[in-house]
């Protein structure tokens, strides 16, 4: 093989060469190596990303030079890394031990901790998302612990706040009923042997959002002494609403699965 020096080089003389005598090869195979993992990555973007992530496309291409090569760090294998594929399951397990975690930080008056440590679940909340379903590394623990563990951090927060006079009362027991009703449909579809799948729509994405945003609003301003008098009443009206619009759509979901139970059964 020529390769930008200018003479022939065999198998035999880079075996027995040293490292820094390596670099033209590895050049030219790792050249060759990149555009077949591309093209590789651009069909597994037409398909289906996930499995091809998981197949064997980085080593099964890649030239023995490279592969031998210490220096060459390999691309990491989701499906044979254990701490990856548990990660997502981790994030949501700190997540809830955050929630009373940040229950006694509020309760005690320690709100720039609280911030911080809600914070860090929100982007911990993001992380695991991200990793579940981008890499595809869902189970069945990571779809009951993720949305509980939300759940928990948004009860503490909401009874905390409330507790220390910050976040008006009807507010939190609005939250707190929605989410006692979505728990209760979904017991009673299960019982029924309704056939509902349970997604998380927009308008809930929203007024989770906006319910985050409104705590993370107070906690700012006990933290740092802002006045929120001004904002906080509109922004209370806006929470309660979304949560209302979003209750309604879930119980949209939940009747059509019902009707449908009973169409299936009269048939």
């Amino acid at each position: 093989m020529l390769c930008l020096t200018g003479r022939r080089i065999g198998p035999q003389s880079v075996k027995r060469s040293p490292m820094f005598a390596r670099w033209p090869i590895l050049m030219c195979s790792g050249y060759r190596w990149a555009r077949r993992v591309l093209n590789s990555a651009i069909s597994a973007a037409r398909n289906n990303w996930a499995l091809r992530w998981r197949s064997k496309i980085w080593f099964s291409t890649a030239p023995a030079e490279i592969i031998c090569c210490s220096s060459v760090m390999r691309a990491p294998r989701v499906g044979n890394n254990n701490m990856l594929r548990h990660l997502p399951n981790m994030l949501s397990g700190l997540r809830l031990a955050a929630a009373p975690a940040t229950a006694g930080l509020v309760s005690t008056g320690h709100f720039d901790v609280a911030l911080g440590i809600f914070a860090f679940a929100g982007v911990s909340d993001a992380a695991d998302g991200f990793l579940a379903k981008r890499m595809g590394v869902t189970s069945r623990l990571g779809r009951f612990l993720d949305p509980a563990a939300d759940k928990a951090l948004m009860f503490a927060a909401f009874l905390t706040l409330t507790f220390i006079g910050d976040v008006p009362l009807w507010l939190a027991l609005a939250v707190f009923l929605r989410e006692v009703l979505m728990v209760m449909g979904i017991a009673i579809a299960v019982v029924a042997r309704a056939n509902i799948v349970v997604r998380p729509l927009l308008v809930g994405k929203a007024a989770t959002a906006l319910q985050i945003l409104y705590i993370v609003m107070h906690l700012t301003a006990l933290a740092f002494g802002f006045g929120i008098q001004a904002v906080e009443p509109i922004a209370a009206y806006l929470v309660a609403l979304m949560t209302f619009i979003s209750g309604l759509s879930y119980f949209g979901v939940w009747l059509r699965a019902m009707r449908a139970r009973d169409s299936r059964a009269g048939s």
